[in-house]
């Protein structure tokens, strides 16, 4: 049986794991940096995203408060030899070692069903291409460089328990300004969750989003840099970040692509 000490031992272990775990996890779930929402919307976003880590964190905890109970009350009444006792600590321990394995098993869900593949020249998917943005005729190169690490577009797509992710990261070269662009399209199994993912990505710290309206959307957020789009069960933003605003398609045009795409 698992002895107060060890419990008080254990306990902290458990939280850094769990905790490096979320981190690794999580903190990929965007090309968008939705670390820039403010923490309980940051928290729900996740927590709506990918819920398996934080089922495994709640599992994990009601054991571990469950066993310090049990633990204090055996103690007391002196039963620790008693095979009932026995019996139950072993019948609990099977049952988190089963869910445990579930819990891994959902936790790692989005890495197995994770691909990253270079963006084609046209869109394959909901997502737009640079026809869509009116760059395509424009374009002198592709990519980014940080020194001697060059950097390729990429697509990547992934599954959690509650959505099917596709992630787009691009970088052009027109002339000698770049225009990059961030999409992020997010589906989810109904719509109620995409407007309530849409209204979490609109409380950015650093982005003020006013609430707009477009035939086909549900729910439609623009600011300078990015466009939210809800259809149907689909979440979609844009962020697109360049020095020349006369490369920047407006809102409209965006919204109207999105809907050819949808």
């Amino acid at each position: 049986m698992i002895k107060n000490n060890k419990f008080i031992k254990i306990l902290p272990a458990i939280i850094i794991i769990i905790g490096f775990i979320n981190s690794i996890i999580t903190k990929d779930i965007s090309f968008n940096a939705f670390e820039s929402l403010p923490g309980f919307a940051n928290f729900q976003y996740k927590l709506i995203t990918m819920p398996e880590i934080y089922i495994a964190m709640f599992i994990m905890f009601i054991y571990l408060i469950a066993v310090f109970i049990y633990d204090a009350i055996a103690s007391k009444k002196q039963d620790t030899e008693n095979i009932k006792a026995k019996k139950v600590i072993f019948i609990s321990n099977i049952v988190v070692i089963c869910l445990s394995v579930i819990c891994v098993f959902l936790s790692s869900f989005s890495f197995i069903t994770t691909e990253n593949t270079p963006i084609p020249e046209k869109s394959q998917g909901k997502y737009l291409d640079v026809n869509d943005f009116g760059i395509g005729d424009k374009i002198t190169d592709i990519g980014f460089s940080f020194g001697d690490v060059e950097i390729s577009n990429e697509i990547r797509t992934k599954k959690t328990v509650s959505a099917e992710l596709t992630l787009t990261k691009e970088s052009y070269y027109i002339g000698d300004t770049h225009f990059y662009v961030y999409q992020d399209i997010l589906e989810y199994r109904n719509e109620k969750t995409a407007l309530k993912v849409a209204e979490l990505l609109s409380s950015g710290k650093n982005t003020e989003y006013k609430e707009t309206g477009y035939e086909g959307f549900g729910k439609v957020y623009v600011s300078y840099e990015d466009l939210i789009g809800v259809i149907g069960n689909t979440v979609y933003r844009i962020t697109i970040i360049t020095n020349d605003n006369t490369l920047r398609p407006d809102s409209n045009h965006l919204l109207e692509a999105i809907k050819n795409r949808a």
